[in-house]
């Protein structure tokens, strides 16, 4: 269907390792919030409840 869909391809790996990479540093920060009880927000019940 794509002509440049290897290179296509090879370039969203290369930008997904790099975004998980970089999402898993995002995760690690956000458990250390939670952990000291900074970062927890409303849950999605408690918003409805408004």
């Amino acid at each position: 269907m794509f002509g440049n869909g290897d290179r296509l391809v090879q370039v969203t790996q290369r930008q997904w390792r790099e975004l998980r990479r970089s999402s898993a540093e995002y995760a690690a920060a956000v458990d250390e919030l939670v952990a000291q009880g900074v970062g927890r927000g409303p849950t999605g019940r408690e918003i409805q409840q408004g």
